[in-house]
C-alpha cells in the first residue's frame, strides 16, 4: 500500500512537472510571436517611409520661400513657383539672408 501511494505521488509530481514545462514553453512561444509581430510592424513602418505630420499652424508652402539680399535690398524667392517678390510672404520667418547670389528672376 505504501509503495502504491509513493508511486501515485511520483506520478502526480511528474505530471505537474510536465504541465509546468508546457506552460513555460507556451509562454516563451507567445513572447517570441509578440516580438516577431512588433519587428514586422516596425519594418513595415520603416518601409512605408511615412513622413512626419506637419507642425500645426505651419503653412507647407512657406518651406519653398527663401530670403535673399541684392544691392542692399531683401527679396523673397519661391523655389517651387519661381516667384520673386520684395513683399515678405505672410508667416515667413527669415532664418538667414544670402547675400549677392541672385540667379533668380530679376524684379
Amino acid at each position: 500500500e505504501a509503495q502504491r501511494r509513493r508511486e501515485d505521488r511520483e506520478e502526480e509530481e511528474e505530471k505537474e512537472r510536465q504541465r509546468k514545462e508546457q506552460e513555460a514553453a507556451e509562454a516563451q512561444r507567445r513572447q517570441h510571436e509578440e516580438a516577431e509581430a512588433l519587428r514586422t510592424q516596425r519594418e513595415a513602418e520603416a518601409a512605408a517611409n511615412i513622413p512626419p505630420p506637419p507642425v500645426e499652424d505651419e503653412d507647407p508652402n512657406l518651406t519653398f520661400w527663401s530670403a535673399h539680399e541684392n544691392q542692399g535690398k531683401t527679396y523673397y524667392y519661391n523655389s517651387q513657383t519661381r516667384e520673386s517678390t520684395y513683399e515678405k510672404p505672410v508667416g515667413f520667418s527669415e532664418p538667414e539672408k544670402v547675400k549677392n547670389e541672385s540667379p533668380h528672376v530679376e524684379l
